[in-house]
């Protein structure tokens, strides 16, 4: 006969320790997933240290396990790091399991060779299942990460965000941001990083001047590079292109796709995109240079995502041209309940 613990165990909520949950404002993608995980009977806290250590979760759910590890403060890098891993640890002893979802390969930064390095084979060592974006990501972490090889995992695709539904002329739109009213608008929209590869707009902007087709590019984002910025302006001179720096607001936001007749990811080295689905999100189909993953998702997002191998200003206009994109032809398997019964499904066959 089960305990009067063991029974109120089974009879209550499955509870959720995630990292990060609702927190992160800066990206709704979390908030959208638990909002629809608590839709499935489940119970999500916050993580914390002091969650961590004082309380007990079923499941401890981590995103971006190398979010300490970014700091520009050594001693903050390390202190924080060994408090993660002494965190998952504790809740590990208490019966948690650790589930990790796959955003990054690899970090795109790495500021600390050794401590990562270190922190990577501890961390990797701890976690019992994981969650991919798509399957195609999925088959190449498992290829590269012998250490979650033989886990169990499961696939829940990146949901689209929840957009404000108004209507926006594209002239008005233009006109706001300062933007010319003719011609078409290509935006790369988020945090502007070298790594990124904007050095491929350049190019484009530099083939579209040749050709004298009228392509503008745009983008906007804010960036902690000042130098990186002062090299970019130098490089796109006499270019239509222009750079919007500093924070988009969820206020411009709308209006800064509207503007735009396409967006483009440009930077090869890509696992994953949570830009490419806000464009789509914000019913402007987005290029994306070509992987099996980005292929994956042109499937469902049905005219929402096309990939390039070279991207050249015909195959922009081309693109442009083309486009019969309409939000109500994507698959459901970017709807956030769908994506919410496949994380629950794996929380659950952890626990059995």
């Amino acid at each position: 006969m089960p305990t009067p613990s063991q029974s109120s165990s089974k009879n209550r909520p499955l509870r959720v320790m995630a990292f990060p949950a609702f927190s992160r404002k800066s990206n709704p993608y979390n908030a959208l997933l638990y909002n629809a995980v608590q839709k499935e009977g489940v119970d999500v806290v916050e993580f914390s240290f002091k969650n961590a250590f004082l309380s007990k979760a079923d499941i401890v759910h981590v995103h971006w396990p190398e979010f300490f590890l970014n700091s520009h403060y050594r001693i903050k890098a390390l202190l924080f790091s060994i408090m993660l891993l002494l965190s998952l640890g504790v809740q590990k002893l208490k019966g948690a399991k650790l589930v990790w979802t796959l955003h990054n390969l690899k970090p795109h930064v790495i500021r600390y060779p050794v401590l990562s390095g270190l922190f990577w084979w501890i961390y990797k060592r701890m976690v019992d299942g994981v969650l991919s974006l798509s399957q195609a990501n999925l088959k190449i972490a498992q290829d590269a990460i012998p250490e979650i090889k033989h886990l169990p995992a499961g696939v829940s695709y990146h949901g689209l965000f929840e957009c404000e539904t108004r209507t926006i002329d594209q002239v008005d739109a233009r006109q706001r941001l300062g933007l010319p009213v003719d011609g078409q608008i290509v935006l790369c929209l988020g945090q502007i990083k070298a790594y990124k590869g904007y050095e491929h707009l350049v190019k484009l902007a530099q083939d579209a001047k040749s050709l004298n087709m009228p392509l503008h590019i745009v983008i906007a984002g804010k960036s902690d590079e000042p130098d990186y910025i002062e090299e970019l302006k130098q490089q796109t001179l006499g270019l239509n292109f222009d750079i919007h720096l500093g924070f988009v607001s969820d206020e411009d936001l709308p209006y800064y796709y509207k503007a735009a007749d396409i967006s483009v990811i440009p930077f090869n080295a890509i696992f994953n995109s949570g830009s490419a689905l806000m464009s789509v999100s914000q019913e402007t189909p987005v290029l994306i240079p070509h992987t099996d993953n980005f292929e994956e998702y042109a499937g469902i997002l049905r005219g929402g995502l096309v990939t390039y191998t070279d991207l050249t200003p015909e195959l922009v206009c081309q693109t442009i041209e083309n486009s019969q994109f309409k939000l109500s032809n994507i698959s459901p398997d970017v709807q956030w309940l769908v994506v919410a019964q496949e994380t629950v499904k794996l929380y659950r066959g952890l626990l059995k």
